[in-house]
């Protein structure tokens, strides 16, 4: 499963293009395997155009397939995907659900970003103490 990360990373990075869609093969292989670490590059694989069309929906349900295995960095990333908006509107009520998550689990950035958050109120209440 490592080998198989290590190679899709490797030729998404690539030159050429039909080395990137490659890598994301081998990501897919990875991900299916349930490897959580080639999930998140496969779902930003799909949401940057790297060696696949862009494809918001398929970028989030990839990430949310690692999720559901309880790991913090994809409950980050969809709190970057909702309260950016990308491939949808903005909902910042989730944002702030999955940075909560990803907090909870210990994810330095994404306290960061759950703190920015509360002292803002976006996504809920202005809670400036605990944004602190």
């Amino acid at each position: 499963m490592m080998g198989q990360r290590r190679l899709g990373f490797l030729l998404s990075e690539s030159e050429a293009e039909d080395r990137r869609g490659e890598g994301v093969r081998w990501l897919l292989q990875a991900a299916e395997s349930g490897d959580d670490v080639a999930s998140n590059g496969l779902g930003i694989a799909y949401e940057n155009g790297i060696g696949v069309e862009v494809d918001y929906g398929s970028g989030q349900g990839v990430v949310s397939e690692g999720r559901g295995r309880r790991k913090r960095t994809p409950s980050s990333i969809l709190g970057h995907l909702n309260q950016s908006g990308i491939g949808q509107d903005p909902d910042p009520v989730m944002a702030r659900t999955y940075f909560e998550r990803a907090s909870a689990m210990g994810l330095n950035p994404a306290k960061c970003h759950l703190g920015e958050m509360l002292i803002e109120g976006e996504g809920g209440g202005v809670d400036q103490l605990a944004g602190r």
